[in-house]
């Protein structure tokens, strides 16, 4: 159905999120109780409505679970994969199979958790939902992705069971994801691995069914996770995080009473448990780990292997540590052989082993932390001594600190006398950790602000950025330049350790964490510089630079400066700030008018606006497309042209939020034809619609311009009648404006192409 008449013209947009969302959102406030959340989870859950497909939840966390067991005659086997479509190759299975049981010879009865990495299979990368991997920008930087590793966490049970051969039941529940969150998946194992080991795959069917229905994992927001009966509160940390400073999720008194656990951390391990039988050599194991140095921990378990790695990695945070690590190494790791070859020096990795074997193999290794079994919370252990590598010969050395190395800072004997008057006095793990970790923190940021500072100072100044000359280049690292530096702002500012600090800076500029960490900055700085000479050129008449030049310059310049506003839309939320998505306007005008100049067919410029939530970006990626695409709330614009009878129509969709709404009036300017787009089943705004569309109508820009109603949502069972929303809309009462009124169904393509069908011909007629 549809109404035309004479007169109109209107403002408003939003975007990404599809009406199919709008139309979800009371469906799954209903559905929260049942999941186990809270209206808290409302957002997060958005994601599962726009779109997803089964299993997009589930691998928003986990690539796969797997259970492997124990056969007498085969040995570890991959006994279960779930979902069954995950995949992994042979070598990839062959590397769990290993890694999921113990290999010392102490000898693990009970249940075991411990925690492994290692190396995806080359030529084959796993691809995640794109909003996933806008979530991971958002993280620290030790928290991202690593694409070419997994990790693995292990739920281990050996125990008697006479009715099988050998008397023993061997099996490991392992979680294989990408995401590092040790803490966290310990925990969700601690849930659901008992219970599967009675109850065995429709349990776990059942447990990989509720983690597909969790929202996606957003930094900054505290989820509500329900996985069989239980629900776990936890936060996620976000890079805009005070460093130091865990953003505890509270019990609040109202809505909370059904939570069963709160984790306070999502990947932090136990640091002063780890590092208590060495606390007295910490200071000198931070120096190792920052400069990259190999490094073995030789334990007696994988859980005490594991979770003294993470924590050696840890405490450099919150710089990350960007060399290999593997929390435990067996001896049929498909890396074993490279990683325990004598004919070159060994690499940049930290190794945690259990099996005695490599007390020898690995005995040219310059740094080995030897340890004993830890000890729980509260006692007190027997601190180790700093030994000669020469006396590790014997699989019974004791445990130990093998190495050579000399510190270069001298060794801050203030904290080890706060962590051992915490022992004495019997402070709980948990704050004598705390203490620890904001010590190693407090290192970290004294010996990195230096480095930081030095390398601000090679951005160029921004007034050598020029609209018409490419981006400057940073200023070259100069190492002897940056030394010269330390003498007036160098870590005695805001250190009271003394030592070389000159030499420790030298060592760590020819670390991988040094290559790791300038790499990233230079990143971030060359996409600072980049958002800079953007807004450059935003600032100035390009019509009036193409006026004076050549076609062929003129033509090279439209496709850069496209080029520009793809990868400015793509980047980080920071440099997509409202001043920079308005000032591309002009930019983006000054294309379309370009293109319709230089290119064949006839081209029409569109604007489409209507309040947020009407569905405007939906429409605008069915016609483009044709299909529906998950989307996100548009803020600025999005641009797209569609081909239509041999019309190219370049469609500009604007944000119809509050705010956003007055900088419509930027995209008025040579527009032939407006598509106010309208929910028809939102009777509370079509007041504020209607207001909003007749002010728009008063702009002398848009004058000329014919007016398309996409009356959207029109499946609804309370939509609006097109009569009904004419009349609303005040359209009879327009003069001296074309007008049509369209009813759609974005969801469903019903009602677009007839309303492209009505604006081709108006405007073939001009």
């Amino acid at each position: 159905m549809a109404l035309r008449g004479l007169a109109g013209s209107g403002p408003g947009s939003r975007g990404p999120l599809d009406e199919a969302v709008a139309a979800d959102k009371e469906r799954e406030a209903a559905a929260v109780v049942v999941a186990g959340a809270t209206p808290e989870d409302d957002e997060e859950d958005e994601g599962r409505s726009r779109g997803l497909l089964r299993w997009d939840g589930f691998s928003a966390w986990l690539h796969c679970v797997c259970v492997v067991g124990f056969d007498l005659e085969l040995g570890q086997a991959v006994e279960v994969i779930y979902p069954q479509h995950s995949k992994l190759t042979d070598k990839e299975k062959t590397n769990i199979c290993y890694l999921s049981f113990p290999d010392s010879n102490s000898g693990c009865l009970g249940d075991t958790q411990f925690c492994f990495r290692f190396r995806q299979s080359s030529g084959r990368r796993v691809s995640l939902h794109c909003l996933l991997d806008q979530f991971d920008k958002d993280l620290p930087v030790y928290l991202k992705k690593d694409p070419a590793y997994f990790y693995g966490y292990v739920y281990f049970r050996q125990v008697r069971d006479k009715t099988l051969k050998r008397g023993y039941f061997q099996k490991s529940l392992v979680l294989i994801s990408k995401l590092p969150y040790i803490h966290f998946f310990h925990t969700v194992l601690k849930q659901i691995a008992p219970e599967y080991f009675e109850k065995n795959e429709p349990y776990l069917e059942a447990a990989c069914n509720d983690v597909d229905r969790w929202p996606a994992p957003v930094p900054g927001k505290t989820l509500y996770l329900p996985i069989m009966g239980i629900v776990m509160k936890v936060r996620i940390p976000t890079c805009h995080d005070k460093p130091g400073t865990t953003q505890i999720v509270q019990l609040t008194q109202q809505g909370d009473a059904h939570i069963s656990v709160i984790l306070p951390t999502v990947h932090e391990v136990d640091l002063f448990r780890c590092f208590c039988p060495v606390f007295l050599h910490s200071q000198m194991l931070w120096e190792l780990v920052l400069l990259g140095e190999p490094l073995v921990v030789m334990a007696p378990s994988p859980s005490e292997s594991s979770e003294t790695v993470l924590a050696l990695v840890n405490c450099i945070s919150p710089l990350k540590y960007f060399s290999d690590f593997r929390p435990y190494f067996t001896i049929h790791d498909s890396e074993f052989k490279e990683y325990t070859t004598r004919t070159q020096a060994p690499p940049s990795v930290i190794l945690g082993v259990t099996n005695p074997f490599f007390a020898k193999t690995l005995q040219h290794w310059p740094h080995i932390i030897r340890i004993g079994d830890l000890k729980p919370a509260g006692e007190i252990p027997k601190q180790v001594k700093v030994k000669k590598l020469k006396n590790l010969k014997t699989l019974d050395s004791k445990p130990g600190v093998y190495t050579s190395y000399k510190p270069y800072l001298n060794r801050d004997e203030d904290i080890i006398k706060q962590l051992q008057k915490g022992i004495q006095q019997k402070r709980p793990s948990e704050a004598q950790s705390v203490i620890l970790r904001r010590y190693f923190l407090e290192l970290t940021q004294s010996f990195i602000i230096p480095l930081e500072r030095y390398v601000a100072s090679l951005m160029p100044l921004q007034k050598s950025i020029s609209p018409w000359k490419s981006p400057p280049q940073l200023r070259q690292f100069l190492p002897e330049e940056f030394m010269k530096t330390l003498e007036k702002t160098g870590p005695q500012l805001t250190s009271r350790i003394k030592g070389d600090w000159i030499g420790l800076y030298r060592h760590f500029l020819k670390s991988p964490n040094f290559d790791g960490w300038f790499k990233t900055r230079r990143k971030e700085m060359t996409q600072k510089l980049e958002a800079l000479h953007l807004e450059a050129l935003c600032e100035e008449d390009l019509l009036l630079w193409t006026q004076k030049h050549t076609e062929v310059e003129t033509v090279d310049l439209v496709l850069k400066l496209k080029n520009k506003l793809e990868k400015a839309r793509g980047r980080p939320k920071p440099l997509l700030l409202l001043p920079i998505a308005s000032a591309t306007t002009a930019m983006g005008l000054t294309i379309s008018s370009l293109f319709s100049r230089l290119f064949g067919k006839k081209q029409m410029r569109i604007l489409m606006v209507g309040l947020d939530a009407a569905g405007k970006t939906t429409i605008l990626y069915k016609l483009k497309l044709g299909e529906i695409v998950t989307t996100i709330p548009t803020i600025g614009f999005n641009v797209e042209t569609v081909e239509y009878k041999n019309i190219c129509f370049t469609v500009w969709d604007v944000g119809g939020q509050d705010k956003i709404r007055p900088l419509w009036r930027h995209y008025f300017q040579n527009t032939q034809g407006l598509i106010f787009v309208v929910d028809s089943n939102d009777r509370e705004r079509i007041q504020e619609g209607a207001e909003e569309l007749q002010k728009m109508l008063q702009e002398d820009e848009l004058r000329d311009a014919v007016l398309l109603l996409f009356a959207n949502k029109q499946d609804l069972p309370n939509a609006m009648a097109i009569s009904e929303m004419t009349d609303k809309l005040g359209l009879q009462s327009l003069r001296n404006r074309t007008w049509y009124v369209q009813a759609t169904c974005a969801t469903q393509g019903t009602g677009l192409y007839e309303g492209l069908d009505w604006l081709s011909n108006e405007l073939s007629k001009r």
